[in-house]
């Protein structure tokens, strides 16, 4: 029963922090998309830059 207790928590610890996190970056007068830019969570490693769309997608490693 506590291997099952414990194999089920691993999943869902898993579950929980496997998440993706993406977005447009526009510009607020014009709704335009900004490329190059650097979107990111402070006080970690995770980040990324957005493309020609505007567009970044971020991947939680944990």
């Amino acid at each position: 029963m506590k291997k099952i207790l414990f194999l089920t928590y691993l999943l869902f610890a898993k579950v929980i922090f496997a998440q993706t996190f993406s977005g447009y970056v526009l510009d607020k007068k014009t709704k335009k998309p900004i490329e190059n830019v650097t979107v990111y969570f402070t006080g970690t490693t995770l980040g990324d830059a957005t493309d020609e769309n505007g567009y970044y997608k971020i991947n939680n490693k944990f």
